[in-house]
């Protein structure tokens, strides 16, 4: 299952990075009858929306389901974004563009709101 698409250019790999928010069943478990994982932020890179290279798993938080994820490149080179969890709160952070060699973000949380807190 997978929710909440989007895509945003990224001008270090001239690809577009495109993202959304999963659930994953057991491999074995082709009919979907078992438990399936918490909801996470996967992403893939294309450069044509017809070849991707391979999903990996981008957001994952332990014990929290994230559902949706909004990038927005800002002019200075920084990056806002915003996520929102089942769990009724969300969090707000900015970052500079992924910063190291396994393409993660170094963020700095701005908001987080709700009825539960981030682990």
């Amino acid at each position: 299952m997978a929710w909440a698409l989007e895509a945003i250019w990224d001008a270090n790999t001239g690809q577009y990075l495109v993202y959304w928010s999963s659930r994953f069943y057991d491999e074995a478990d082709t009919a979907h009858a078992g438990t399936a994982t918490e909801c996470c932020i996967v992403s893939t890179y294309t450069s044509d929306f017809r070849m991707f290279i391979k999903a990996t798993n981008y957001i994952v938080v332990p014990g929290t389901p994230i559902i949706n994820l909004m990038i927005l490149p800002l002019p200075d080179g920084e990056t806002f974004g915003s996520s929102r969890t089942r769990l009724h709160f969300g969090f707000q952070w900015r970052a500079l563009w992924p910063v190291d060699e396994d393409r993660r973000w170094v963020c700095q949380p701005i908001r987080v709101w709700g009825i539960a807190r981030l682990p």
